[in-house]
């Protein structure tokens, strides 16, 4: 099946004068502002929404995860043009809960700016009070999960963080610093993808050790993939929800934060791969609706057309049905995860 066109509603968002339209635009795109359940409205979730292109692309991800209680900061490449600015500045004046980060950075794969911008939108999110967990996200991702079936599975957690790690082999780029990490920390890598409480959150900036850890990796390699990682699981820093289960069963726990396809995977990638990671097609369908993770990664706004619109539709239905009472979700099946049993330093 060839892609069709992609969805584009650009068009109809910038004819749009925004400060009297708001609510005709968001009755259009039928965001849900209103009718959520009370287990939903007492477990808000904050978003941290690192973006660069593709408008459309950010407001489907938006619409999909969009709820009047949770909070979402996005964060702008300084590189990413003019025109997509103007846009994102539109959408967020649409929304009490969705703002533009505090500052932008120029985002170049490899370096501390990756990190940098996550940080960022994290310490603006702090200012809100209510949330209980923080998941980071990119333009490129969808969700796999309602915001339901997200606030019931991150409820399992009880305070745990679903962030993943390995140890780093010797020869490692990211090991390249001559002195050693500070407070006999051993650096552990992992993906950037996380879903963290609130507590961990704040420990990253009021803790002395992992601000002195932070110190140490802004001259390292890819230190996204090291920081967050290095701090759960090495549980005698004292992070809050921190992994106590030891390097063995560190290396086995996997992550339901994201559904990713890598080169080595033992799945079928459907797409095409860029970079080494599988970018999702029709055929991909099947084993992402069926995935356990919380979000799919990745899209490409002019590719896989068919593939995202279907998700779309898709996660749609479900939500709608949650709302009518006739689909029921259970998530027990998530507490008995390792970095939930062995979570360390609960506040």
């Amino acid at each position: 099946m060839q892609d069709s066109q992609p969805l584009d509603i650009v068009p109809f968002f910038s004819t749009l004068k925004v400060n009297k339209d708001c609510d005709a635009f968001k009755r259009r795109r039928e965001y849900v502002t209103q009718g959520v359940s009370s287990e939903e409205a007492n477990f808000p979730i904050a978003y941290s929404i690192l973006v660069y292109k593709d408008f459309s692309q950010v407001e489907r991800l938006l619409r999909a995860i969009y709820r009047p209680h949770n909070f979402y900061c996005i964060h702008h490449d300084n590189k990413s043009t003019p025109l997509f600015k103007e846009r994102l500045q539109e959408l967020v004046h649409c929304f009490d809960n969705v703002f533009l980060s505090s500052r932008s950075v120029l985002v170049r794969w490899g370096y501390f700016t990756v990190l940098e911008a996550d940080l960022i939108c994290m310490r603006d999110l702090l200012k809100y009070k209510s949330w209980k967990y923080l998941i980071n996200l990119t333009g490129q991702e969808f969700p796999l999960k309602t915001n339901w079936q997200i606030v019931k599975i991150l409820k399992t957690y009880q305070g745990a963080n679903d962030i993943s790690g390995s140890l780093l082999l010797r020869d490692d780029k990211r090991l390249t610093k001559k002195e050693r990490p500070p407070h006999n920390i051993t650096v552990v890598k992992g993906p950037v993808h996380m879903a963290a409480s609130r507590a961990f959150v704040e420990y990253i900036f009021s803790d002395q050790k992992a601000k002195d850890f932070l110190n140490w990796v802004h001259g390292t390699q890819v230190p996204d993939e090291t920081y967050f990682p290095t701090l759960q699981n090495n549980p005698h820093l004292g992070a809050p929800g921190a992994f106590g289960g030891g390097q063995e069963l560190m290396e086995k726990t996997l992550s339901m934060v994201r559904y990713k396809l890598w080169y080595y995977s033992t799945e079928t990638c459907h797409g095409k791969r860029v970079r080494l990671i599988c970018v999702f097609n029709i055929g991909d369908l099947p084993n992402l609706t069926q995935a356990k993770q919380l979000f799919a990664n990745k899209f490409h706004h002019h590719y896989g057309q068919h593939a995202y619109d279907c998700l779309e539709e898709w996660h749609r239905n479900r939500t709608r049905d949650e709302y009518l009472g006739i689909y029921e979700f259970d998530a027990r099946e998530y507490s008995p995860l390792p970095f939930v049993k062995y979570r360390t330093n609960l506040r």
